[in-house]
């Protein structure tokens, strides 16, 4: 895991959790295009919430093709419209 500079640890689930704890966040809404945020929501499904990287409305079978590789890899079961 990269290390976080400034922060009071270098593991990024840790931060995320305590910030979420802090201002009342359950459960937060990540992506899932780095390993950390893959790790946090299998480690913690009931604070991370698995979100995809986003679909092409220009490109439904794409999208669909994203999103049940994302939901079998991650399981999302959300993800953003947009480019």
């Amino acid at each position: 895991m990269p290390k976080l500079t400034g922060l009071p640890t270098d593991d990024p689930i840790a931060v995320t959790r305590h910030e979420g704890n802090k201002y009342g966040i359950e459960p937060g809404v990540i992506g899932v295009a780095d390993e950390s945020s893959r790790l946090a929501s299998k480690q913690h499904p009931d604070r991370f919430a698995p979100t995809g990287n986003g679909t092409d409305p220009n490109d439904v079978m794409g999208s669909v093709r994203a999103l049940r590789r994302e939901y079998q890899a991650a399981g999302c079961r959300r993800t953003r419209a947009g480019y």
